[in-house]
């Protein structure tokens, strides 16, 4: 979504986010871990991550925080995996706020912008 916005321009990229808003479904954005969950579709991951990160950045509200938090989190743990405890951690490090209500609230199923 963000290679839509820097090609495309913020109008495209906005009209992309309300398109997958529209398009999402309620699956769970992370399954249990250690569990092959086949419930869990793979084309929604990636809708509902662009949509959890847009609504992430709107409510940070500052896109140097936003996308310092992005360049931080793939220098600090490249060639790693990380769980969301370690996004939250950096999200809350970087904005000097805490985000776990944000991140354990129901962000992916609001269809409003």
């Amino acid at each position: 979504m963000l290679f839509v916005e820097k090609i495309l321009g913020k109008k495209s990229y906005k009209q992309m986010i309300d398109y997958l808003r529209y398009m999402q479904t309620r699956e769970p954005l992370v399954g249990k871990k250690d569990i092959n969950d086949d419930n869990i579709a793979v084309g929604n991951i990636y809708m509902n991550g662009a949509i959890f990160l847009d609504k992430l950045r709107s409510e940070i509200d500052n896109d140097i925080v936003f996308f310092d938090i992005l360049k931080t989190l793939q220098v600090k743990f490249k060639n790693k995996i990380i769980d969301t405890n370690d996004f939250l951690n950096m999200v809350n490090e970087k904005t000097s706020k805490d985000f776990t209500a944000f991140f354990k609230g129901d962000v992916f199923h609001s269809k409003s912008p």
